[in-house]
């Protein structure tokens, strides 16, 4: 029922990391069950996996998050120690395998999240879920500690959206100042092509021109070299 009125793409999610076999019942249920940790232990232990799905409205908006549990929810008579992957060492109440502890947030609504965030495993996190066979009531545990946490990555996540929004704004005006430019230095590329096409075409008729001159100049000689007798008659 928490996700009857939620957009579709929330379930759709939930579809794709829950197991796709198997059918799944209701154990227990907060508003139907009552918040005593007591009762929900008694619904729940002994059971697995189970996924608890959790829904608090909270300044007029809903925050939803839960976690997937491949363990019972009876724990265990004695503390063990569980050892994550960046190979730090966590005390927990629970014997629990890696798996459950990554419990993912579905994220206030209106905020898109990063694909790597969804993925991330929050240890103390999972260290209060853990927890939560020793709470009085598990609805006050989950408000307080777990929501305020969220809230406030939340309200770090909107940060980091808005510095890549503006980074990705001032990327294109870059880009877009860029091509300007290109389109500027490709324009008077083709202006000194045509300039040097004119200088070389000048070039030529001078050339011609000047071999003109120096025949005529030739001429001129030959002409007055026969007149004065110093040119040799030439052959029939």
């Amino acid at each position: 029922m928490i996700l009857a009125n939620e957009p579709v793409e929330l379930d759709n999610k939930l579809a794709e990391w829950l197991p796709g076999t198997g059918t799944w019942r209701i154990c227990w249920r907060g508003t139907e069950h009552g918040w005593a940790a007591p009762t929900f232990h008694e619904k729940c232990n002994e059971k697995k996996p189970s996924l608890v799905i959790v829904k608090v409205v909270t300044g007029g908006k809903n925050l939803i998050f839960g976690g997937y549990c491949t363990e019972t929810w009876a724990g265990t008579d004695q503390n063990t120690r569980i050892t994550f992957e960046d190979g730090m060492d966590g005390h927990a109440v629970n014997e629990i395998e890696k798996e459950c502890l990554n419990l993912t947030v579905i994220n206030e609504r209106g905020i898109l999240t990063i694909e790597e965030k969804l993925n991330t495993k929050n240890d103390d996190v999972a260290q209060q879920v853990c927890n939560l066979k020793e709470a009085g009531d598990l609805h006050e545990k989950i408000s307080h500690d777990y929501i305020t946490d969220t809230k406030h990555k939340n309200g770090n996540l909107k940060k980091e959206n808005t510095a890549l929004k503006g980074k990705i704004e001032y990327t294109t005006m870059v880009k877009s100042d860029l091509n300007t430019k290109l389109k500027l230095l490709d324009e008077e590329k083709q202006s000194l092509v045509t300039a040097l096409k004119i200088l070389q075409g000048k070039e030529i008729v001078m050339n011609d021109w000047r071999n003109n001159e120096i025949g005529t100049f030739t001429n001129v000689d030959d002409k007055l070299k026969q007149h004065s007798g110093m040119a040799k008659p030439k052959s029939s």
